[in-house]
Formats: structure tokens, C-alpha cells, sequence
């Protein structure tokens, strides 16, 4: 991008999230007590659960220890795999034509979740644990495709000048 001319960048972390992609969903209010109570849906709270944990594992030192949350400017590339359907396989259980389109590319996911819900997910899951704020994000990269083995990969580097 322009104005990143003498910047590189540096890995900090890169974790796999197993499991189909998932987007984040929209609060949702309730009244308990004639009071208005905004709360996130379960799944999302569960997803979100899972994207810290693969975090965790993923940055651990040799001794256990997890990494400060990193303070500065940040690059972030979120690559979605998502599963192939029941009727990409035929009745013998072999991948069909669609579903070969699928895996190599031809054809895409141009369905739900969003590609910015499921960046969401994944970014509201490590703010405050791998970087300090999403807002140090300057560059995000998304893309989604099928896979015969679906999850979310989830990469992050540090902006730095050369």
C-alpha cells in the first residue's frame, strides 16, 4: 500500500483454527426486568473461545509462556477453507465434478459467512491477547475456498521499518 515504502514485515504469530469457518455474529438483546441486556450469541463466544486457545498454543515459548500482546503496527492475513457439501461427493463417497471445481479453485465460497464477519471473529478473539488493540491493524488480507480439510489459518505480522 502506499506509505509502506521502506516498511517490511515480520511474522509474530501464525495458528490454524480447525473446524468450517465461522463469522461473528450480531449482538443480541434481551429485556430482563423491563432492562435492555446486549449480550453475544453462544457460538460466537465459543468460536471465539477456540481462536484463543489455537492462539495460546501457537505462541507459546519453550517454557509455557504466552507473549505480551504486541503494540504496534500490524498486517493480518485471515484465510478461510471451507468444507465441501454433501453433494460434492457421490453416493460411493468420492469427491463429484463440483466438488472437484471447488478444490481447485474454479469454483468459489460466494456464500455466508461474510469475509469481514470471519475476520471479525478472528480479530476480536486476540485483541488484548496477541496485539494490544485492532485498531494497530493497517493492512488486513481475507480469502475464502473450499478445502477437503476446512478451517481458518490466521497469520499476523509486525510493520516494520527497514
Amino acid at each position: 500500500p502506499r506509505g509502506y515504502e521502506g516498511m517490511s514485515k515480520r511474522l509474530l504469530f501464525s495458528l490454524v483454527v480447525p473446524g468450517a469457518p465461522m463469522g461473528k455474529q450480531r449482538p443480541k438483546a434481551s429485556v430482563v426486568a423491563g432492562h435492555a441486556h446486549i449480550y453475544t450469541p453462544g457460538p460466537t463466544q465459543r468460536y471465539e473461545s477456540l481462536v484463543r486457545s489455537e492462539y495460546e498454543r501457537a505462541a507459546c515459548d519453550s517454557s509455557g509462556a504466552i507473549p505480551c500482546p504486541f503494540p504496534g503496527a500490524l498486517e493480518i492475513e485471515v484465510r478461510a477453507y471451507f468444507p465441501l457439501g454433501k453433494s460434492d461427493y457421490t453416493p460411493k463417497g468420492k469427491i463429484s465434478k463440483s466438488g472437484e471445481r471447488k478444490l481447485s479453485g474454479e469454483l468459489m465460497p460466494t456464500k455466508k459467512p461474510d469475509f469481514d464477519n470471519i475476520a471479525k471473529i478472528a480479530v476480536d478473539a486476540l485483541n488484548g491477547i496477541a496485539f494490544v488493540d485492532d485498531s494497530q491493524i493497517c493492512v488486513a488480507r481475507v480469502s475464502k475456498e473450499y478445502s477437503a480439510s476446512p478451517r481458518v489459518e490466521i497469520s499476523a505480522y509486525a510493520i516494520v521499518r527497514e
